[in-house]
This record gives C-alpha cells, sequence and structure tokens, in this order.
C-alpha cells in the first residue's frame, strides 16, 4: 500500500492506536455503533470521517476546526456525526468553521498550527469518486487504454 500511495503506512492493533500514531486519520466503514471516544484525536490531528457512525456524539467537542463539504446536506443527515450533532442541539451552524469550498479557494484557512485539531465531515461518497476517478483515469493514461466519451454536444445550462 505504500508504494501505491506514497506515503507511510503504519498498522496498528486497534482504532484508538490509530489516532496515536497518524496525523491523518480517515475512517470508511459500514460500522453500525460509534466506537471512537472523544479523548482520542491528539494535538495536530486531521480526522475525516467519511463513514457515519464511527464517533461517539462528544467526539466533535475535541476539535477546534469543523468543515464540511455542504452545510445545508450536512445538517439534516442523521448518518453522520455533523448531523447527528446538530439534531441533538450540540453544534449549529455558528460552531462550523468553514466549508471545503470556502478553504479550497483560499477564504479561510485550514491547518495554521501543529497542535489544532480538524474534523472534516464529507457527506455521501462524491469526494471519494473524485479522487477515484482521477486514479482509473490516469492509470487509463498509463496503459493508453480506454475510450473518449462525448457527454453532450451542447451544454444544457447554456
Amino acid at each position: 500500500m505504500e508504494s501505491a500511495l506514497s506515503v507511510r503506512v503504519i498498522v496498528v492493533k486497534s482504532p484508538q492506536a490509530v489516532f496515536q500514531k497518524g496525523d491523518v486519520v480517515v475512517t470508511a466503514t459500514v460500522s453500525d455503533h460509534s466506537y471512537i471516544k472523544r479523548f482520542w484525536p491528539e494535538k495536530g490531528c486531521l480526522y475525516i470521517e467519511i463513514s457515519g457512525l464511527d464517533s461517539e456524539i462528544e467526539v466533535i467537542a475535541a476539535f477546534q476546526k469543523v468543515v464540511v463539504d455542504d452545510w445545508e446536506q450536512a445538517k439534516d443527515n442523521q448518518h453522520n456525526l455533523v448531523g447527528r450533532c446538530f439534531g441533538a442541539g450540540l453544534f449549529t451552524e455558528k460552531d462550523l468553521y468553514a466549508s471545503l469550498p470556502e478553504i479550497l479557494l483560499g477564504w479561510k484557512t485550514g491547518s495554521e498550527n501543529d497542535e489544532e485539531k480538524i474534523f472534516f465531515n464529507p457527506l455521501g461518497m462524491s469526494i471519494c469518486d473524485l479522487f477515484e476517478a482521477y486514479r482509473i483515469y490516469q492509470s487509463a493514461k498509463e496503459k493508453g487504454i480506454g475510450k473518449i466519451l462525448s457527454l453532450w454536444e451542447k451544454p444544457l445550462w447554456v
């Protein structure tokens, strides 16, 4: 996996150990229960919860910055941490640091120091699909395979 990703991969024995060893932690499970505890995230941690039920509801309080891809969708989705916290009255739009586009456009900063803990709660799989589609596209280009498709002759929105 290290060679495929060009990053250092560390195998650990427990979910808690991931937070102790990793600067970036991504959960992508189908867990039907919450198992991540509020005290697990270490200083400087970027935690990306792609799956929805991994974190106990109190986990959100461990982070200085909470980021979502889209507030209107995230707040009403009871299958992600931000939506569950919003539904329980523990998190509001005022508590939200930024949306992903605000950071990507430079309107807000991401990490500002090595101590800061940031939680990112993307909704759905679209962000993962984008990265995976790019990887597949690059692989096809390298192998000289695939077919260019025309999605439309004239865009519908023009």
